[in-house]
């Protein structure tokens, strides 16, 4: 047992030592031992039938409940030992170790696969309490060591029962939980907006680009054009040997373009500047890869310098650069060339073959005025969903020790 510490940030009122306690003497601990693979006939389709949970239903703590495998009443049955209740915590056991969910509000039968384990506290212990602490650093450090250690990481009860870790009173346990939980919720509601938003923006985009949809007063007929009618194509350079961490030019590489700006290279020679208008494309990815056929609008003049396997698109004058960059970000025209076993590779001709439908350039103004909206909704609930989460993060670090 380690000696009694306590966290950076508490609630006003709390102040005595937090205690260690190891989880074999506060909790029941049970994982499945059988069902590594179910006959088809011990499932069901049946919603009203015990649902069995996996780590693969779990995301951000939530389950999917509308994703979860069903089986018929006589296998629960022979189960019952680990049927699942209010306060329960589970979790993965194999492989990818922890994603933990905890159970509340179960509104009928549900169990465990075998990949999964669940603990089951004591009225020692604040069961949302422990479940944030199994998102910690030191049931990280626990799987840490089972990960590094193994080729198949495995979490065994034995390991679960050894698992250490410090408390508070009771009182103060349920503070931290509900507190840490709020967040999780304002988390899980913002990602909620966030997933719904780029619902609205792909339906949006499919009515918009198939004609369904179009703003009063624009009723000409939309022109099918090849690229090379509507824009100028140009390869980009090898920046390798002018990396620069104080560099004064973005290098504008795969990466680059597939994190939207997020992870960037610089250097201070501008091989192949891109201007404002621009359109970088990315040409070249990994067997079904998530880079491919990606687009960067450029916003702004010597800031980018182009990097080779990325095409450099200026659109023509009645082209808008943000409605091309559109109509060329991940279209099935470019990824019908991934074959998903080799590394794909757009030539020039591929790419100046790409055929669409245009409207005449100030209904193209109109569609990308309302697309740009939609972005900086997604934009702000992106920014505002990565600053709930580093609040989270903060308080995890210093609410526990």
């Amino acid at each position: 047992m380690s000696e009694q510490k306590q966290p950076k940030v508490r609630f006003s009122g709390f102040d005595d030592a937090w205690e260690p306690r190891k989880l074999g003497n506060v909790a029941i601990i049970k994982g499945r031992l059988g069902w590594k693979s179910l006959k088809q006939d011990e499932y069901t389709t049946n919603k009203e039938d015990p649902a069995m949970i996996a780590g693969r239903h779990i995301n951000f703590g939530q389950i999917n409940w509308n994703a979860v495998d069903h089986i018929p009443m006589w296998r629960y049955k022979e189960s019952l030992e680990i049927a699942l209740q209010d306060g329960d915590v589970i979790f993965s056991k194999d492989g990818s170790l922890g994603n933990p969910a905890l159970i509340k509000a179960l509104d009928g039968k549900a169990t465990i696969n075998s990949t999964m384990m669940l603990v089951r506290t004591n009225n020692t212990i604040y069961s949302d309490f422990f479940y944030q602490l199994m998102k910690g650093k030191q049931f990280k450090k626990l799987v840490y060591l089972k990960v590094s250690g193994s080729s198949i990481p495995h979490l065994f009860q034995d390991d679960m029962k050894k698992f250490v870790f410090s408390t508070p009173d009771i009182r103060e346990q349920k503070r931290i939980g509900l507190f840490l939980g709020k967040l999780d919720n304002l988390i899980a509601a913002n990602q909620r907006q966030l997933e719904e938003l780029k619902t609205i923006k792909k339906l949006a985009m499919q009515k918009i680009f198939d004609q369904e949809w179009r703003f009063n007063g624009f009723t000409d007929a939309w022109e099918q054009r090849k690229l090379d009618k509507v824009a100028e194509y140009r390869n980009g350079k090898g920046h390798e040997k002018s990396i620069s961490s104080n560099g004064k030019y973005i290098v504008v590489n795969s990466k680059f373009v597939s994190t939207n700006g997020l992870v960037k290279k610089f250097t201070n020679i501008q091989m192949e500047p891109l201007v404002k208008g621009d359109i970088a494309f990315v040409l070249s990815d990994v067997p079904n890869g998530r880079a491919l056929a990606r687009t960067f609008l450029i916003s702004k003049n010597n800031k980018y310098s182009l990097n080779q396997r990325i095409a450099g698109i200026t659109p023509k004058n009645n082209i808008s650069s943000f409605f091309l960059s559109s109509l060329m970000n991940r279209s099935p025209y470019f990824l019908k060339f991934d074959d998903g076993v080799s590394q794909t590779n757009l030539s020039k001709k591929d790419v100046e073959n790409f055929a669409e439908m245009y409207p005449e350039f100030f209904e193209q103004k109109k569609i990308s005025a309302l697309l740009k909206s939609i972005d900086n909704l997604l934009a702000a609930n992106q920014s505002k969903s990565e600053q709930l989460k580093k609040l989270k993060k903060w308080f995890m670090q210093n609410m526990f020790m």
